[in-house]
């Protein structure tokens, strides 16, 4: 049976999709924000927090991911060349 191994640069598409996600993260943190600015009896606070919190985990996450898919693409560069 055949060993069927992706390509090395498959771990690079991880980054796209993270950005997707940053998007739609960012997104939901501005809907928040924007339901509780919405409804003058609503109790919040005057700044948009959820946006800078959501903000934060995106940046965060994008973090991570980029180094784990630079990293898993090396790794898998360098052991298709021995």
């Amino acid at each position: 049976m055949k060993d069927k191994r992706w390509s090395s640069l498959f771990w690079l598409l991880l980054i796209p999709c993270q950005l997707a996600a940053d998007v739609f993260l960012v997104y939901i943190g501005s809907r928040i924000d924007l339901m509780l600015f919405s409804n003058p009896e609503a109790n919040g606070h005057g700044i948009p927090i959820f946006s800078a919190i959501f903000f934060l985990i995106a940046a965060f996450m994008t973090l991570i991911v980029l180094i784990m898919a630079l990293v898993m693409a090396i790794r898998g560069l360098h052991r298709r060349q021995k």
